[in-house]
């Protein structure tokens, strides 16, 4: 991975910060950078402004349900884990938004680090790709 950009979305300081020190010790690179927000406005904000990569939302949150977010933002450029303390949002979160992860709390740091294993397989398959087209492309051979 080059710079990985994450936001951390959650009310509550506490759960903001033990999640950023989980990933600080379970990232297996040391380029990337960490954005703190309390709502869901803030997350808006800070997607806009950072365009991360990943994305990690709590749903019970006073101002506004995490669920809200998607109606301010593009989903499509970037991965989403819920992080909340409800099971009973799994199926919406999966069947409607299509999350890539699902962490119950209090977050288990084997669960993180599995989801953080698999995002880091995702984007280094699709550098590949991107690489293997563009090389492709430049020897003249038609793309499949």
């Amino acid at each position: 991975m080059n710079h990985l950009i994450i936001v951390i979305i959650d009310d509550e300081p506490k759960n903001r910060e033990t999640l950023k020190a989980y990933i600080h010790r379970l990232l297996p690179i040391n380029s990337f950078e960490i954005i703190l927000c309390n709502s869901v406005k803030t997350g808006v904000e800070a997607i806009e402004n950072y365009l991360p990569d990943l994305v990690f939302l709590d749903i019970e949150m006073p101002e506004a349900n995490g669920f809200e977010l998607f109606k301010n933002v593009n989903k499509e450029t970037f991965e989403v884990v819920f992080t909340t303390a409800y099971a009973q949002y799994i199926e919406k979160s999966v069947n409607e938004v299509g999350c890539f992860g699902y962490l119950l709390k209090p977050i288990e740091g084997d669960k993180l680090k599995k989801i953080l294993d698999r995002f880091n397989e995702k984007v280094t398959n699709k550098r590949y790709f991107k690489f293997f087209n563009k090389t492709k492309n430049r020897s003249g051979l038609a793309p499949y």
